[in-house]
């Protein structure tokens, strides 16, 4: 074992394989404030040195930030549907992951036939009081949806804190009609970020446990059963960045359009924040303008703080 310059351990071989690509060296090890993680030597995505227990950690997940539609999401809901409408064999829609079922309603005002799974009772039952038709677990331990089969799978911030994304993916694909596609959303390891902030980038969370690259995903992709359609970066928070250079704790991009956050005082503060700056953004012509730019140069350069894939079943 070797330390580099950047304080990262180097290591030949890992005990456990990349969850994404599925190789079976690591480059070195990261440390972050609360979690470490290896760091793939093929694809360059990280991925948690310990894991959560997952179904036990997530059963009661419902923090109260989360227990309201965030009409920011609006916009961006709507440009996804559009664009599976356009792709999907069907208006049939699954999301794994749906959390308070905002998607799904807004899915299912737009025209589609709409269900979801989720691994937290109360969002469960929050979800079912909306008439939603949304299953309590994990896809594959307890077979949800097994015999139905759609034209649309959604997992929007989910796949970074799976143990086995790979595994999911399969899942996901067994569920898709032939020619059915996939939107997933997940936090960008190769991010401008992260690089920048290093071991301060609040991503940097236990629930965390798999932090993709574009190649990673890539791979995992194809490996679950996926042909990509794109593959994209966008987003930076620049609350974060400025917090942090200030020496204050940051608010992170997962408290930004869509993506989830830890539970606790702590996540609401960070959403909190960075909602405020999104109003002031949305307020100002300039900013917007400015905002969209950013998000053109992440496109080219791959270094949003989130990775957006479109897939088709292989």
């Amino acid at each position: 074992m070797s330390t580099s310059a950047d304080g990262c351990e180097g290591y030949e071989e890992g005990e456990r394989p990349c969850p994404l690509c599925g190789a079976k060296k690591i480059r070195r090890e990261f440390q972050g404030r609360e979690i470490r993680y290896r760091i793939c030597s093929v694809c360059g995505s990280a991925w948690a040195t310990e894991m959560l227990a997952f179904e036990a950690h997530y059963r009661e997940y419902f923090p109260e930030f989360l227990q309201k539609d965030n009409p920011a999401l609006e916009p961006r809901y709507d440009a996804v549907l559009r664009r599976l409408a356009d792709l999907a064999p069907s208006l049939s829609l699954l999301e794994i992951g749906c959390g308070n079922g905002q998607f799904l309603d807004q899915a299912r005002r737009r025209g589609w036939a709409v269900c979801g799974t989720e691994l937290s009772l109360a969002q469960v039952e929050h979800c079912r009081r909306r008439g939603l038709e949304v299953e309590a677990g994990d896809l594959k331990a307890q077979g949800l949806f097994s015999a139905r089969r759609f034209g649309a799978i959604v997992l929007i911030e989910v796949l970074e804190h799976l143990p086995d994304p790979v595994g999911m993916l399969r899942e996901a694909a067994a569920r898709a009609l032939p020619g059915g596609v996939l939107y997933l959303t997940t936090p960008h390891w190769g991010s401008l970020s992260r690089r920048l902030l290093g071991a301060k980038w609040s991503v940097l969370d236990p629930e965390h446990v798999v932090l993709a690259t574009v190649e990673g995903l890539k791979r995992a992709l194809q490996r679950g059963g996926w042909r990509p359609i794109s593959l994209r970066t966008r987003n930076f928070n620049p609350v974060e960045l400025l917090h942090s250079w200030k020496g204050r704790a940051g608010c992170s991009e997962m408290g930004q359009a869509d993506q989830m956050t830890p539970a606790g005082g702590r996540a609401a503060t960070k959403a909190e924040a960075t909602e405020a700056f999104r109003r002031k953004l949305q307020g100002s012509f300039v900013l917007r303008a400015g905002k969209d730019l950013a998000n053109v140069v992440l496109r080219w350069t791959t270094l949003g703080d989130t990775l957006v894939a479109l897939a088709r079943r292989a």
